[in-house]
């Protein structure tokens, strides 16, 4: 699925509840948006831009660029050491690869916002989180290290008209439309569906 497809199928699915049975005959109840589109909590987003510019597109939406208003909460800048690849192993058939934070140490800014219309905070970084990526090769490597902002959503509180789920599709939209019109390369790391949640092959890039 390319990503017109993914943000199409997002705008269209369902707001509710489904139970489903995995493959070993576990039950699970999940929302249609996280069982066709890994639309959860903890939701990844990867991007190659210009930080900056990014926040301050955020900072003055709705806009061209966003068209939805984000509010600052706060700015943290602290010392970070760049990710670099340590190791890779092949079992059964799979590259595994592991990264650590060794590089060189340089400034990491982290910039959280809350999404006014529904129940989401967004944070978003000039690095990689590296808690979220796949290990599985190619995937781990071009995710840690062809991309240069993160950002992160997580429902929080009952705020603004919009419900929890729609309010992640709609910032989930928000960046992937911003990536779209500027022709930035783009990751939804988590965006295989639940049920196929083992599918790499199912997982979202953007590259203009």
């Amino acid at each position: 699925m390319d990503i017109h497809a993914y943000l199409e199928g997002i705008k269209n699915c369902p707001d509710k509840m489904i139970t489903w049975e995995t493959k070993f005959g576990r039950q699970y109840t999940s929302h249609q948006l996280t069982y066709d589109f890994g639309i959860k909590d903890n939701c990844p987003i990867l991007l190659n831009c210009d930080y900056e510019q990014l926040v301050q597109a955020l900072l003055s939406a709705p806009n061209d660029e966003f068209s939805h208003k984000y509010d600052l909460i706060e700015i943290i800048v602290k010392d970070k050491k760049e990710w670099v690849k340590v190791n890779e192993e092949i079992e059964d058939g799979e590259r595994y690869a592991q990264f650590r934070q060794e590089g060189n140490l340089f400034q990491g800014i982290e910039h959280y916002f809350k999404f006014v219309p529904g129940p989401v905070k967004l944070q978003v970084t000039n690095y990689q989180r590296g808690d979220w990526h796949c290990i599985f090769e190619p995937h781990a490597s071009r995710q840690m290290l062809d991309y240069n902002v993160c950002a992160f959503l997580q429902p929080r509180g009952t705020f603004g008209p919009m419900k929890t789920f729609e309010a992640l599709a709609a910032v989930v939209t928000d960046f992937c439309e911003y990536a779209i019109k500027n022709d930035l390369s783009l990751c939804l790391p988590r965006s295989m569906p639940e049920h196929e949640s083992d599918d790499y092959s199912q997982v979202i890039y953007f590259d203009p």
